[in-house]
């Protein structure tokens, strides 16, 4: 019987019918299971030839037939579901399973046809990277355009000491789903996937807004892009890995060291530079940025509003994702920038061959005009909260951001009562509050 398992492997091998070219023989049952030797790899399928018994007594498959079978993910044991049955000269489009397939051929007592000739070999993406290069996800498959589902690709990546990656996605476009739970892509800090060590989880339309994720501290990282066996959402990911010195600083302020000074000095060079900084102040003040000088810019930047090339970019809290504060390229003087909390994230990225000083420019922690954000009501603490210059005649100044988060002991409430409130009225003509709590 030509029945059996067999194994996909990298090369492509053939099954063929029985007595192929020939006809195949009357009321034969032939069951081939094909199996994956990677867990990380899926098998792919191709059929060449495909000519069973044509009858037009029915639309349906009745006598001479192929039927595909998948394993169903997450069953156990393990179920197998029909992908489809098939007869006459219409074969199975090219597909994909994850890891295992079943094919079964039945022919009943009466005609007989040349049969079928199929390929399939595992299909693996992902590669192994020493050096800065762009990554893609797999060609489009099948021809409509959706990604081939069941789809794990895993980059793994070599860090040299005093070198940090910097994950910049071009292009990233895969099914949305809250807390990104089937499609995914993932950058970790090692080789793992383990959730401790994640930096980014990411899905959805982000073309244009994902951000840089950097992989710094760490000898190795990994880029997981990963599709569901259901999935049918059209998806592309492209990414560009690049290597450059490790120059991530952790800068923590307190009173013996209140501001800190960078000073960035273009080389001249095309060497590229993606630096990130995160600056952190003790509970009750904000963090200022000052330029003294400003000179980030290219001919290329010139000419672009979203300063691209070389820029540097300011964000309200202790990572890549928290709140856009701004990005400032070219030559203009940059006025002074204050977080909204006591943690603020700069990035500064030359990507051109700049000379000189690129900026100069002092963080410093200020006190809150708001006082300390955070505040701790375990074992029933009473607390009071005012706006700035509260009391008397003074009116709180404009551009007034106050964020504070109180924190309850478990299984208890916040009450928060009102004692005086005096805002600016309501605007008939925009019909905003312009001044809110």
């Amino acid at each position: 019987s030509p029945s059996g398992i067999f194994y996909a492997e990298q090369e492509t091998n053939v099954i063929v019918s029985p007595n192929y070219p020939s006809k195949y023989n009357n009321l034969q049952v032939c069951n081939y299971t094909i199996l994956a030797n990677s867990s990380d790899a899926g098998i792919v399928f191709n059929f060449l030839d495909f000519d069973l018994e044509d009858t037009l007594v029915t639309s349906l498959c009745a006598y001479d037939n192929l039927t595909v079978y998948r394993k169903l993910e997450f069953a156990e044991p393990i179920t197998w579901e029909k992908v489809g049955t098939y007869c006459r000269k219409t074969p199975p489009a090219r597909f994909r399973v994850k890891d295992r397939a079943a094919i079964v051929f039945r022919t009943d007592r009466f005609i007989q046809a040349r049969g079928f000739r199929f390929e399939y070999k595992l299909d693996t993406c992902g590669a192994n990277i020493t050096s800065s290069m762009r990554i893609h996800s797999p060609e489009q498959l099948p021809p409509d355009g959706t990604y081939r589902p069941a789809l794990t690709c895993r980059w793994y990546i070599d860090i040299p000491p005093g070198q940090k990656v910097t994950v910049r996605f071009e292009m990233l476009e895969i099914e949305h789903t809250e807390s990104c739970y089937f499609d995914t892509v993932e950058v970790f800090r090692g080789l793992e996937a383990n959730h401790e060590h994640r930096l980014a989880l990411l899905c959805g339309n982000l073309t244009g807004h994902a951000p840089a994720i950097s992989i710094s501290g760490s000898r190795y990282g990994m880029i997981s892009f990963k599709t569901e066996s259901f999935s049918t959402t059209l998806g592309k990911m492209s990414a560009l890995v690049l290597y450059t010195p490790d120059c991530d600083k952790q800068i923590t302020l307190d009173d013996r060291s209140p501001s800190y000074r960078l000073n960035v000095i273009g080389s001249g060079n095309k060497h590229v530079q993606d630096c990130q900084y995160v600056f952190q102040a003790p509970n009750g003040y904000t963090l200022q940025v000052v330029f003294d000088q400003f000179h980030v810019g290219s001919l290329r930047n010139a000419s672009l509003s979203n300063c691209t090339d070389d820029f540097v970019e300011l964000r309200d809290g202790g990572s890549i994702f928290s709140l856009l504060m701004g990005r400032f390229c070219g030559n203009n003087p940059v006025s002074p920038q204050t977080s909204f909390g006591s943690t603020l994230h700069l990035r500064y990225v030359t990507d051109s061959a700049l000379r000189g000083t690129l900026f100069d420019a002092t963080v410093r922690m200020v006190p809150s005009l708001c006082g300390p954000m955070h505040h701790n009501l375990t074992g029933g603490a009473i607390i009071t909260l005012n706006t700035p210059n509260f009391g008397g005649n003074n009116n709180y100044p404009p551009n007034t951001k106050c964020l504070w988060l109180l924190e309850a002991s478990a299984g208890k409430q916040v009450e928060i009562q009102f004692l005086k409130m005096d805002l600016q009225q309501f605007d008939e003509t925009s019909w905003e509050c312009k001044d809110y709590i």
